[in-house]
Order: structure tokens, then C-alpha cells, then sequence
């Protein structure tokens, strides 16, 4: 019998040959089974055996759950953002692929394609991730769409080319894993594409819309300002889905990979999907576009029939563009349509057409039409041309588009007056119309342009210096004759740089015992001028008159009081003479004779006279004189100098009493006896008066008179005491 340790190395022995002898028979039962499933597989189409069961061939491109909406499909940010992912697989026929975030390549058909995934969404009814993957050639694509489990060991591949238009399924067996964690993707490097776009595949539908159109071959599709064309590569039909592949491009070397999904449920809508631009590798925003779908062709067919070429109509919104022979031709759903024609189209320089009405139908545009068979429309349009009014100043009216044959009425302002002597007045009209009034009409049987033509004038003043108010006198300013009373400014506008002849009668004339002559033209400033004279800007003119006798004449001043005493006003009056009426005369007041300010400006009455009350100003004494200006041309005439005495304060006062009292001795020294006495009474009162103030003025002086004084009183009283005692 064994020993112990012994036989339990023995059976450890046993059980590890029974589990190697398992080992050898279960990869002998699965190398069969593999040998089965490879040999029932088709060589050109591989189908995914999740768990054992067939699957369909060609499965739809999920669309996310909800879908961002985008408005432009050329938009898209350059670095792609992704799911991180990791696969490393080979097909049973030998084909590779290995592809991670920043990219990798595959191994299909005996080709090697470098790949660059460009989106990956997660598919929740089948749990599975969709990697997108994309090779761009100068000339070709294809396109990849790996359908992931996670680490099940195997997933489905399916590659379309777009130069063999094959859509193909490929399984793979390898390692696959997805991690919900985002990452970017490297921008590939941009390449200049020479693709040959063209439909390799009938649309399978046809859609109409605002912003799209698709029929068998393809389509337009509108986005934003730029006309994108469509080219049908593939259409799949699935269970209440439509999948429409397209390749995009905008005649510019931009092209566009995408899908149309088209759902039973919304025949008014298709979604713009999985947008992926060539040039770029740039992802765009999903766009639910509007427009009316089905599969198929519409059912009937709408021909637009028009005598211009080059012109839109548009459609459900959808503008289409008439060919050499003025026509368009689709095919529309049934029912109510939308037409819009063509406001206008320019078919020349000022010349243009431009809609009128629907033929039989309509003159609204837009318009609807209701559609339940082949239908024909007429749009029609008249010929417009364009008349141009031109002018530099005036405001020119009546410029614009006319109807042909018709009578266009235009104008401008008759005279443009710039405020400071200068005017522009409208002269004539050419270009064919030369019409002299500045308003006019024309038949517009081509495009025309009329212009205005300006005269430049300027403004002269004439007026008379020297001749007496209210004389008559003919002014004559090159053929225009006027009557005009002095004083008078007569105002006349000539052309710019004309010469302009003066004449003025009578050049003498009598008034009021005075003889006046003309004497000369001269300006404003009094230089003299010559005539005719030519006129290169606005111009003041004189008509110069003199006397030919010396004027005499005079105008008195009185001033009332001389003294004021308790007054603070002077009536300060006089006359002119000759009398004159309603002239000024100007009164001047001085302090000292020598600097005049003045105090007043009177005007005459109708017997040459005149009277102010003027409030003193407040000096010891006033000199007043008045100054008559008769005529402008002549040196003004002063009259003599008065003189009043102002006695303002009473401080003032006291010291203008002696004077007072002065004047009051002359004025009674005309008068008898008694006058006289009185008079020497009040001289001698003045004298005193001016002793005492001088002496209370001079302070050292005082004593001695007061003193003298005193003993002058004391003396006479003493000597009057004595008179009566020697009398006893």
C-alpha cells in the first residue's frame, strides 16, 4: 500500500489530466463549429451572428433621441468631439480593422484605408454604439458605420464606397470596447477634392419645400445664400423610416456627405442627419427642413410657360428658374400650391419687365392654385423704362420706372435762392428736351435722361444818396425800367459775369429852392464805378446826387432851466432851419466842452422842431449842443453851446449859494430903485456869507479871525456904553 503523500500526488495527477483532457476536447468542438458557421457565410455580404440568429442585412442609421437643430450645413466645429473607443478585429477572410479616437485603418477587399472617425451615438433600442468613420480621397470616399456591443467579442461592420456605389456588412471577431467618456479627435488635414458628383442611385422619393426639392435624380437644396446640390447615392425604406443618402456639393470644390430621413408620420418635414463635410471632416448640426414628401414621383405634372428666359418662379417657396425657352417643368403633389412670379427682371440698362397678372387665372402674386391635374401657367409681363431727372440743384422730380408708351411728367424748382446774394435759376433741359419751363413731360419709348441747366445770378442793391425824401425818380437796369420814390433799394437779379447798364432820370431836378445833380455810380463804400459793369458777385450800387448851391441852414438848442436847484430834468428844445421834418437831430452833452457823449436822438416834428426832457447827469455844471445831419453827403451842422448849473447835494448847495444869489443880483439889477436896493442888500449878504464859509473852511485861520471879531464887537459895544454916560 502506497504511503499517504503518495497517493494524493497520484490523484492531484488524475485531476489535472481529466482537466486538460476537457481543455482539448471543448477547443476541438468550437474549431468545428467556427468551420460550420464559415462555410454557410456568403462571400460578398457577411451577416452579424449575434447569438446565433441571422439579423438584417442593412440596418438604418439610428438618429439620436433628440437631434440638435442647425440652420447651415456648412457649420460644424474642426475638432471633433467623441466617445472614447478602442477596437482590434479581423474578419474569418483575413480583413483587419484597428481604430481608436485619434483614428486607424482598415483592411478591406485587399485595400488599406486610413480612417478618421467623425461621430458615434448610442442606439438605446438595440444598446449599441454607431462609430462613425470616413476615408477621403482627392477623388473618392467611403463611408463606415461600426455597431458596437462592448466587449462581446464580435461587431458589424458596414462600408460604402462612393465610386462603387456598394454598400457592404463585414462581421468582425476581436477586442471592442466603448467608454462613456468624451474626448476630441484630432482635425485631419484639409485636401483640395476633384470628386465627380453624380447620381448613382434613383432618389426613391420626391419632396418640395421652401429651402429644397428633390426629384429621382437628385435635387437643390437652399441654405442661406448659397444653392447646394443634391446627388441621390442610396435610398432605404424601413419599417416607418426612409433613408435618402446624398452627396452635397456647392459647384465651389465643398462636398457633403448626409443622410434625409424621411418618416411616415410627417410627410411636411424631412430631417437633415449625420452631415459630414469632405473637405474637412467637420460635423453639422441636424436641420428639420419643411417641405411636402412622398415616396415616388408627385402625381402631377406643372408647366410654367413664359416669353422671358431667366425668370423665378417660385413654387411651395421654392424658386425655379425658366430655361432659354422661358419654361419650367415638375412634377407637384396635389392640391393647393403656392405660386409666386417674378416681381421684376431687368432686361437691359433702364429697361425691365415686370409681372402684371396670371394668364386666365389671376392678377395676385402670390397666388394659389388648386392642383388635381397636368396643369399650365402663363405669367405675363410688361416692359417698364427708367427716365433719369438729373440736376444738381432744385429737388428734380419724376424719376422712375414707367410703363411703355406712357407721358412721364418731371420737374425742379424754378430758382434755388442760397440766402446771400446768389441764386441758381433753371435755365433749359437737354439730352433732346429742350424745353425752357422747368416743368415737362415725355413719352418713355426707351430709356431717357433729362438734365437741367442752371444759370448762376447774383443780387445788386440801387438806392439814391443826396436827393430829398419823397423825390421820384426812372431807374433803368439794362432793359428793365422802374419808377421809385427816395428813399428806395431796388433789387434786380442778373447772370453771373454779364455786363449790366444803369441809367437813373432826371440826372437834375429842383426841390425846395435847391438844385441837385447827379453826380456819379459808385459802391457802398463810396468808390466810384464804371458803366456797364460786369457782375462776378452780389453788388450794393449808389446813385450819387449833389447841390449845386452850397446848403445854408442851422439848428438852435435851449436848455430849461440853467439852474437846477431842485430839479433833476432839463426841457432842452429847438428848431431846424430850413424846417425840417422828421429828421433826426442828435443832442450832445459835456462836462467839460471838449469830450461830447451823446444824451438823446430826437426826430423833428412837422415844423422842423423839436423837444426832449433829458434827466441830468449829475456834475457841477452841463454844456449841451444838438448836431442836424440834413443830408448824409454833407458835414453835420451843430448849433451853439448852452450851459446849465446843477446844484445836486446839500453839501453842494451850500457852496452854490453865493453863486445863486449872484445871478439873483443880475436878474434884479434890470429893475427900479427898490430892485436896486434890494439887490445891494442881498450883494452884501453874499459877501458876508462868502467870508464866514471861507473862514470856517480854514481851520488855521480861525482863531485869529474869530478873535478880531470878537474885539470888533467889543469895541463897538464899549463905545456905544460910553455915548450915553458923557451924554449926563
Amino acid at each position: 500500500m502506497w504511503p499517504h503523500h503518495v497517493r494524493r500526488r497520484i490523484h492531484n495527477l488524475k485531476l489535472r489530466t481529466e482537466l486538460l483532457l476537457s481543455l482539448v476536447l471543448a477547443s476541438l468542438v468550437i474549431s468545428a463549429f467556427c468551420e460550420i458557421t464559415t462555410a454557410n457565410r456568403p462571400k460578398k455580404r457577411v451577416l452579424q451572428p449575434w447569438q446565433q440568429a441571422s439579423v438584417t442585412p442593412s440596418p438604418g442609421v439610428p438618429v439620436p433621441s433628440v437631434p440638435s437643430t442647425g440652420v447651415s450645413p456648412l457649420l460644424g466645429p474642426p475638432l471633433l468631439s467623441t466617445v472614447e473607443f478602442f477596437v482590434d478585429a479581423e474578419t474569418k477572410s483575413g480583413d483587419y480593422l484597428k481604430a481608436t479616437n485619434t483614428g486607424g485603418a482598415i483592411f478591406l477587399k485587399g485595400r488599406l484605408l486610413k480612417v478618421v472617425p467623425w461621430n458615434i451615438i448610442y442606439d438605446a433600442k438595440t444598446g449599441t454604439w454607431v462609430v462613425f468613420l470616413a476615408n477621403v480621397t482627392s477623388d473618392n470616399f467611403s463611408v463606415m458605420y461600426l455597431y458596437l456591443r462592448n466587449g462581446t467579442g464580435y461587431f458589424t461592420v458596414w462600408h460604402y464606397e462612393y465610386e462603387s456605389s456598394l454598400l457592404d456588412g463585414y462581421i468582425f471577431y476581436g477586442a471592442d470596447y466603448v467608454k462613456n467618456k468624451t474626448s476630441s479627435t484630432p482635425t485631419p488635414k484639409i485636401q483640395r477634392l476633384s470628386i465627380m458628383p453624380q447620381t448613382k442611385n434613383p432618389s426613391g422619393i420626391s419632396a418640395l419645400g421652401p429651402t429644397v426639392f428633390i426629384n429621382s435624380q437628385g435635387g437643390l437644396y437652399l441654405n442661406q445664400t448659397r444653392t447646394l446640390y443634391l446627388y441621390s447615392l442610396l435610398y432605404r425604406s424601413f419599417s416607418g423610416t426612409n433613408e435618402l443618402w446624398l452627396l452635397i456639393g456647392d459647384h465651389q470644390g465643398r462636398y457633403y456627405y448626409s443622410i434625409f430621413y424621411l418618416f411616415d408620420s410627417d410627410r411636411d418635414h424631412v430631417l437633415r442627419g449625420h452631415t459630414l463635410c469632405l473637405n474637412d471632416y467637420s460635423l453639422a448640426a441636424f436641420e428639420s427642413i419643411a417641405a411636402q414628401w412622398m415616396p415616388g414621383l408627385f402625381p402631377y405634372a406643372l408647366n410654367v410657360v413664359s416669353d422671358q428666359s431667366n425668370i423665378t418662379t417660385k413654387i411651395n417657396g421654392f424658386p425655379f428658374r425658366t430655361d432659354q425657352l422661358g419654361r419650367i417643368e415638375l412634377r407637384v403633389p396635389g392640391g393647393d400650391i403656392q405660386i409666386e412670379a417674378q416681381k421684376e427682371a431687368l432686361t437691359g440698362t433702364g429697361s425691365r419687365r415686370v409681372f402684371s397678372e396670371w394668364k386666365w387665372l389671376t392678377k395676385s402674386n402670390p397666388a394659389l392654385v388648386r392642383i388635381s391635374q397636368n396643369t399650365d401657367l402663363y405669367p405675363q409681363y410688361k416692359t417698364q423704362f427708367y427716365l433719369s431727372v438729373k440736376s444738381p440743384y432744385g429737388s428734380p422730380v419724376g424719376e422712375g420706372w414707367y410703363d411703355e408708351g406712357t407721358t412721364a411728367k418731371f420737374s425742379v424748382d424754378p430758382a434755388i435762392d442760397l440766402m446771400n446774394g446768389t441764386r441758381f435759376v433753371f435755365s433749359r433741359w437737354t439730352d433732346g428736351q429742350n424745353d425752357t419751363a422747368h416743368m415737362s413731360t415725355v413719352t418713355l419709348d426707351r430709356p431717357k435722361t433729362v438734365s437741367a441747366i442752371w444759370k448762376r445770378q447774383y443780387e445788386i442793391r440801387i438806392s439814391a444818396r443826396g436827393v430829398p425824401q419823397g423825390t421820384s425818380l426812372n431807374l433803368t437796369v439794362n432793359s428793365n425800367q422802374t419808377t421809385v420814390i427816395a428813399p428806395f433799394t431796388s433789387r434786380q437779379w442778373v447772370d453771373a459775369d454779364s455786363a449790366v447798364k444803369m441809367a437813373i432820370d432826371p440826372v437834375r431836378f429842383s426841390s425846395s429852392n435847391r438844385r441837385f445833380m447827379f453826380v456819379q455810380w459808385q459802391r457802398e463804400s463810396g468808390s466810384a464805378i464804371g458803366v456797364p459793369i460786369v457782375v462776378n458777385g452780389p453788388l450794393q450800387i449808389v446813385a450819387r446826387y449833389d447841390m449845386e448851391e452850397p446848403f445854408a441852414g442851422r439848428v438852435t438848442i435851449q436848455a430849461d432851466p440853467t439852474v437846477l436847484l431842485l430839479k433833476e430834468t432839463i426841457t432842452i428844445r429847438g428848431t431846424t432851419n430850413p424846417a425840417q421834418p422828421r429828421t433826426e437831430v442828435v443832442l450832445l452833452w459835456s462836462r467839460d466842452s471838449v469830450e461830447w457823449n451823446v444824451a438823446a436822438t430826437v426826430v423833428t416834428d412837422s415844423q422842423g422842431s423839436y423837444e426832449h426832457v433829458w434827466k441830468a447827469e449829475s456834475v457841477d455844471k452841463i454844456y449841451l449842443k444838438a448836431r442836424w445831419t440834413y443830408d448824409s453827403d454833407y458835414e453835420p451842422i451843430e448849433s451853439s453851446v448852452v450851459t446849465v448849473t446843477l446844484i445836486g447835494s446839500s453839501a453842494n448847495r451850500i457852496f452854490q449859494w453865493p453863486q445863486l444869489l449872484r445871478n439873483l443880483v443880475g436878474f434884479l439889477e434890470n429893475f427900479p430903485f427898490f430892485a436896486q436896493f434890494l439887490a445891494m442888500t442881498l450883494s452884501f449878504i453874499t459877501r458876508i456869507y462868502e467870508v464866514v464859509v471861507w473862514t470856517t473852511s480854514n481851520v488855521l485861520f480861525l482863531p485869529i479871525y474869530l478873535g478880531s471879531l470878537v474885539l470888533l464887537v467889543f469895541l463897538i459895544w464899549r463905545r456905544a456904553t460910553r455915548r450915553p454916560s458923557s451924554s449926563h
